[in-house]
């Protein structure tokens, strides 16, 4: 003889509810009745048909409802009203997210202690300043570091800001302030704008020179001046004859170091200012910085503009705060500097870090990222997100421009840092958007 269970949890609800089919009351229950296996088949068959027939007894007022019958019980989305889903024995709507405990500081700092980044000082903050410090090893928030190319994006600053006092334009051209450049309309260089070399499409080459790559020599000597270099890249002439220009302006994005350095040239030449002075006076000035926060390598006459920074995390963080709240720039300003200015249809991404573009597809704005955190750069990019100016050795800092909420992590790691340090970044992002101080 064979055993047959039967739950009677399983059947529609109104059924049971009505009587029709065994098993009574509001408590599961399992019967167990016994059969010969040669009768087995017989027994199902009328069963299968007197529930079919029992079907019928189900009206539309059987059916629950967020209303009325939410407590009942379930076990399946099936007997849950349309736009409710079963969870936990309770009909609930689809779209309420399952039950999670928010964030805290703490899991901030369990995530922090858990890094293997041993020296690391952590600053995160919105509108109203700094909320959360953070801090470990041989780096404090106060400890002054280079940023590399988390200058680019200071760099960027000086120059909205001599932008906004009318000293320069970003439809200026090189020529405009620089003896030396072409005004031949035969020469392509002659079309490249502020704007080309704020967003790296001026049509230039030209590496970083860190880990193999080669170098813009200029950009590193200590001997020379901002002007003296940006000279230097002009006479090298057109790639074809061995120099550093390949690309008609506006179609190309590079990122290396000459852009941002024949910028610094045209505001230095049209200010009489060294590049640190106008840091000094255009973004630092009132904010209480160490002195020795600004651009000083490799010298103050040559300052890297687009990887010769020295910052605290602290810093930083006062400049960045400030940048957002509107104290350096206007909302105007700031809106065009987060702009893509690499779109798609338009620039091809000739030369992209890794950080940028190993299974993400971030674009450029004014010396800095549009982080877009997939492999394709869509329409989802598009908007409000996350601008960042990562540097080489692990310096990165952020800004979610849909809540105001910031970030700056301080570490000096061997090359391609920024590989360890944007990834927990992220992890600190997702984080914060559960913890009290982020804005809503």
């Amino acid at each position: 003889m064979s055993t047959v269970v039967y739950n009677r949890m399983k059947q529609p609800r109104c059924l049971r509810d009505k009587g029709l089919m065994s098993g009574g009351g509001d408590r599961a229950e399992e019967k167990q009745v016994g059969i010969t296996r040669e009768g087995s088949a017989t027994i199902r068959a009328i069963v299968f048909v007197f529930g079919l027939a029992c079907l019928g007894a189900c009206s539309a007022a059987d059916k629950p409802s967020s209303e009325d019958d939410r407590g009942a019980g379930c076990m399946l989305d099936s007997e849950c009203a349309m736009g409710e889903r079963c969870d936990a024995s309770e009909c609930v709507p689809v779209d309420d997210p399952p039950d999670a405990e928010p964030a805290t500081e703490a899991d901030l700092i369990e995530v922090l202690e858990e890094s293997t980044i041993a020296d690391i000082a952590v600053i995160l903050g919105n509108r109203d300043g700094i909320q959360f410090t953070y801090s470990k090893g041989d780096l404090d928030i106060e400890s002054i570091i280079p940023i590399a190319s988390a200058s680019k994006w200071l760099s960027a600053m000086i120059l909205m800001r001599l932008v906004e006092e009318g000293v320069l334009s970003l439809s200026d051209n090189p020529q405009d302030y620089l003896s030396f450049w072409t005004e031949s309309a035969d020469d392509p260089r002659s079309r490249i704008t502020l704007a080309h070399l704020l967003s790296f499409t001026s049509g230039f080459e030209g590496s970083t020179g860190l880990g193999a790559q080669e170098g813009v020599n200029c950009v590193e000597d200590a001997e020379t001046t901002i002007e003296a270099c940006a000279e230097a890249i002009f006479a090298s002439g057109l790639k074809e004859d061995g120099g550093y220009f390949a690309y008609e302006p506006g179609t190309t994005f590079y990122y290396g170091p000459i852009h941002l350095h024949v910028a610094a040239a045209m505001a230095v030449s049209a200010t009489g200012l060294r590049w640190n002075q106008l840091f000094r006076q255009y973004v630092g000035a009132g904010l209480g910085l160490a002195v020795q926060t600004g651009f000083g390598l490799p010298s103050l006459e040559n300052a890297r503009a687009s990887g010769g920074g020295t910052a605290s995390a602290s810093d930083y963080a006062t400049i960045l705060q400030s940048y957002i709240n509107g104290t350096i720039l206007t909302a105007e300003s700031v809106s065009q500097m987060s702009q893509d200015r690499t779109p798609i249809d338009s620039v091809t991404m000739e030369s992209v870090p890794a950080v940028a573009s190993d299974g993400v597809a971030w674009h450029y704005a004014f010396g800095s990222w549009r982080e877009c955190n997939q492999p394709i750069y869509d329409e989802s990019c598009e908007g409000d997100g996350v601008i960042s100016s990562p540097g080489a050795f692990g310096f990165y800092p952020w800004w979610d421009r849909r809540d105001d909420s910031w970030g700056v992590i301080a570490t000096q790691l061997p090359l391609a840092g920024s590989r360890q340090t944007v990834p927990l970044g992220h992890t600190l992002q997702a984080l914060i958007k559960d913890v009290a101080f982020r804005a809503p």
